[in-house]
Order: structure tokens, then C-alpha cells, then sequence
């Protein structure tokens, strides 16, 4: 599930590149070759690094919010994203309103000497006329981010648990109670307004309960 490094994998669109790095500065390329000239430069592929931070909207927690690291990408629409399948457990998705948005190093395209074309999130403020560019400040915020998400040797280090393991742990819970006989009534009451406000209440309040609130917005049933 997770790199060595605590980053996620996964496959993005080229059109992800063409805004942040190509920026229309190598329309002359074909989709092949900017994929080899991206696995070249290690922004994709096997040697490639964690560059961009994944946060879903709404955030309910740490867990919502991971690096990842691009192998590869593809040819279809824009803001087109292929994830693994724990990342939607971590991060409580429900195939509702649920949006991913991405936050990358800025990169710096520039030609080296025996005119190879290469890439870089360094900014030399020397370049600069001496002077710290915008880029350079928000990939030093990247990089402290970066470090925090990708800390998953912490013991005490909370991104990786999802908000769905309280459900688990509920229904193994349960499967345990033995069954003593039939029982008449409604114990919880859990179809009453009065029943359906306390509830309401208890998930606003903290994260009590959060998870299954998410997960049944249409009523308070815990199914």
C-alpha cells in the first residue's frame, strides 16, 4: 500500500503535466515522448519521488491528505486520476461530492550544457537577481508538508488510519454479542425526531462518530 518513503502510487493524465510543467512549451512533442522525457527526468515512473500532495475535499482528517508519486500516465481527459484502492479507505471517500485536489512542486525547465533539456523544483535565488521567487517559498512549504505526510515510521501518527475503522470495529463488536432470543421493540428508538437530533448533535460536536455520520447523511440508521 505505501513506498518506503510513506508516499501513495498512482496514474494521472498528461494534462496534469501540461499545466504545471509544459505549460505549452513542448506542444511539438507527441504523447510518447513526453512520457519518456518525464520517466527520464524521474518525474514519473519507478525512480520517481513523491511530488504532489493529494487532499480530499471535504477534509475530516489527517487521512484525508497524502503524497503521492505518479508511475505513470495516460491518455484521457482532464483531471483524470487512477489511485489504489486503500487510498479510499483511508480517506473515507463515498463516491458522493467528493473531490481530490492536488498541490505539486513548481518545477524549472532549463537546458543543460550539451543541450539536454531537464527539470528541477530548485529556485537559485543567485538566478534571481538575488531574490527568493515565489516558487522557491512554496516548495520549501511543499517540502515541510511532504515531510510530516510521508512520516509513517511514527508510532503515534494518525494519517494512516481511516475514519472508516470505528465501522469495523463496530460490526466485529457485534458479531461477537451472542444471541439470547428473540427481543420486542425498538431499543434505540433510532426513527424518532427526538432519537434523530441527539444523534445529530453527538456527531457535530467532535469527532465522535464522524464516520458514520458521513456515511449516512440520508438518516441516522446504523446499518
Amino acid at each position: 500500500m505505501l513506498n518506503e518513503d510513506g508516499s501513495m502510487d498512482a496514474v494521472i493524465s498528461m494534462d496534469y503535466f501540461d499545466d504545471i510543467l509544459f505549460k505549452g512549451k513542448m506542444n511539438n512533442m507527441s504523447f510518447d515522448e513526453k512520457r519518456q522525457w518525464l520517466i527520464d527526468n524521474n518525474i514519473i515512473g519507478p525512480n520517481a519521488k513523491a511530488n504532489t500532495i493529494g487532499y480530499r475535499i471535504p477534509t475530516q482528517a489527517q487521512s484525508s491528505i497524502h503524497a503521492l508519486r505518479f508511475v505513470d500516465v495516460i491518455q484521457a481527459v482532464k483531471s483524470t486520476v487512477i489511485l489504489p484502492e486503500e487510498f479510499t479507505k483511508i480517506t473515507g471517500s463515498d463516491f458522493d461530492i467528493d473531490h481530490l485536489y492536488l498541490s505539486s512542486y513548481n518545477y524549472n525547465v532549463g537546458i543543460s550544457e550539451d543541450g539536454i533539456q531537464y527539470a528541477t523544483t530548485t529556485f537559485n535565488p543567485v538566478e534571481d537577481g538575488g531574490k527568493y521567487s515565489n516558487q522557491y517559498h512554496q516548495n520549501n512549504i511543499i517540502d515541510c508538508l511532504m515531510t510530516l505526510l510521508k512520516d509513517s515510521d511514527n508510532s503515534i501518527n494518525y494519517l494512516y488510519k481511516s475514519i472508516d475503522n470505528d465501522t469495523d470495529l463496530i460490526t466485529k463488536i457485534s458479531d461477537q454479542i451472542p444471541e439470547t432470543g428473540s427481543t420486542k421493540g425498538d431499543p434505540y428508538n433510532f426513527g424518532t425526531l427526538h432519537e434523530q437530533v441527539i444523534r445529530k448533535n453527538d456527531y457535530i460536536t467532535g469527532k465522535t462518530g464522524i464516520g458514520p455520520f458521513a456515511l449516512n447523511v440520508t438518516n441516522q440508521v446504523l446499518t
